[in-house]
């Protein structure tokens, strides 16, 4: 029987979903198929423990120190498959300042944003060309965990050196006020597209994972809205060379743009991927079945 280590935890702020995720995870899975084994960890070297213990892994993790890489990196020393993208993908969209560098220079469409580093000396000519209101964001991390809104220059600083508890590099985005959708891809196959309708003003941590505080429904896109988006998201799965499967976030107003890239969405019965998968009629234990049997085609585990 296949060997299935659900690794879920890790020490950054968004340990809280990751737990979700790994359970969520366990319950779905088939225990007919595959021996299942919990790991709960602290730091990226916690899963050297398990290298004799599990034949693939299904990463169950979110944020810093499990979805930059470092854990992918031990994995394919120990040579064990796991579910999600590669080392350099995961670091690179994990990073958002990187991901729109390389979006930008890939003509892909993304809000205009500055990064501000802890260590700087905050200037607020930094900000020259930025519209208001603009969205404050850690730059590695999700969950919309210490995202702020901030209307007017003045609350600015204050703001930014709140975010700085989450991270040493801070992201200030011009918040775009459009058509909020989100395109899951399970191997680089597209999804049905959701939209998303916050009951708070914007998409934040409470809008995410709060029950009932958000309106998730399938997009109603005219077909050209559709197939642009679909062309965009393609087109990012391939720059950024995922694998398994990914979520990209994405905003229509007047063109489309992308605002960031999920290479280990949340997979809690709040998130998006498996809503998507359960709109085309795929339940959540045969989606697991699906990116496990990728994992092992593109593997020499049998």
């Amino acid at each position: 029987m296949l060997r299935v280590g659900v690794i879920m935890g890790g020490n950054s702020s968004e340990r809280r979903i990751s737990l979700l995720t790994g359970e969520t995870f366990i319950e779905n899975l088939d225990t007919s198929r595959y021996k299942i084994v919990k790991i709960v960890i602290e730091k990226p070297k916690e899963v050297l423990d398990y290298k004799d213990k599990i034949d693939i892994a299904l990463l169950a993790l979110h944020g810093k120190n499990g979805e930059d890489g470092k854990v992918q990196a031990l994995l394919e020393a120990l040579e064990i498959p796991y579910s999600g993208s590669g080392i350099a993908s995961s670091a690179i969209c994990l990073d958002k300042n990187m991901s729109k560098l390389v979006m930008k220079s890939q003509n892909i469409s993304t809000p205009k944003w500055v990064v501000i580093k802890k260590e700087y000396q905050l200037d607020m000519s930094y900000f020259q060309g930025l519209e208001f209101p603009v969205i404050i964001k850690p730059n590695q991390g999700g969950s919309s965990i210490g995202i702020q809104i901030i209307y007017d220059i003045d609350k600015l600083e204050k703001a930014i050196l709140e975010t700085f508890r989450f991270d040493n590099e801070v992201i200030v985005e011009e918040w775009i006020d459009g058509k909020e959708i989100t395109c899951s891809m399970i191997d680089g196959e597209i999804i049905p597209v959701i939209s998303i309708k916050p009951t708070t003003i914007f998409y934040d941590y409470d809008s995410k994972y709060g029950e009932n505080a958000h309106i998730c429904t399938l997009a109603n896109l005219e077909d050209k809205e559709l197939s642009d988006v679909k062309i965009i998201a393609k087109k990012c799965w391939d720059l950024f060379q995922m694998k398994s499967y990914a979520r990209i976030d994405l905003i229509i107003k007047e063109k489309i743009y992308v605002i960031e890239i999920n290479t280990l969405p949340g997979m809690t019965h709040y998130s998006h991927l498996p809503k998507s998968a359960e709109a085309m009629g795929l339940s959540y234990s045969n989606m697991l079945d699906q990116i496990i049997d990728e994992i092992l085609t593109h593997s020499s585990v049998k």
